[in-house]
This record gives structure tokens, C-alpha cells and sequence, in this order.
């Protein structure tokens, strides 16, 4: 049976071009980012086999985090990406 987790968040420290949201957001869950390469080795020790990656709300609209890591591991990783739905360039992610 395979073993696919349905909602997971890995996250970047936050940086000066990239800071965490300060409204509507959680704040993260532990001091230490958590990345896809720490994710895969928890995986594996696990048994799942495959993950859906959320991006968290502490990193605003972004999502490159999360589709970097199903750039590298697209066996493993799928996005469930975050839109902006009032910007206009939404409309054609759609």
C-alpha cells in the first residue's frame, strides 16, 4: 500500500527580500525551518511514500519553497500552490 500525506509545510528561514507574514498568518510550529531534504529523510522513516506540500501561511503568497522541492523530487512532491486571487496575473495560473 502506498502512502501519500496530503497536507505537509516545509518552509526558508526568513530573509530580509523574503519575511514571514505578520497578518492572517500562523506563526511556525517549531525555531528551525523544516526543508524537503530533512522532509524526504522523515518520509522515508515513515513509510510515505509520496506528500501534497502546503505551502504555511507565515510565508505569505509565496510558494517557491514548495516548488522547488517538486522541481527536485517530482516523484515525491506535488504542490498545492497558493494564488493571490485579487492580482490580476492570477487569472491565468488558473
Amino acid at each position: 500500500m502506498m502512502i501519500i500525506d496530503s497536507q505537509v509545510h516545509i518552509w526558508a528561514p526568513p530573509t530580509p527580500e523574503k519575511p514571514f507574514a505578520t497578518e492572517n498568518a500562523a506563526k511556525p510550529h517549531r525555531p528551525v525551518p523544516l526543508g524537503h531534504e530533512e522532509l524526504l529523510r522523515e518520509m522515508d522513516g515513515g513509510g510515505v511514500a509520496r506528500c501534497v506540500l502546503v505551502p504555511p501561511t507565515w510565508e505569505a503568497d509565496r510558494n517557491d519553497t514548495s516548488l522547488e522541492a517538486a522541481r527536485l523530487h517530482p516523484d515525491r512532491f506535488a504542490v498545492m500552490g497558493k494564488i493571490k486571487l485579487t492580482a490580476p496575473e492570477s487569472r491565468t495560473l488558473m
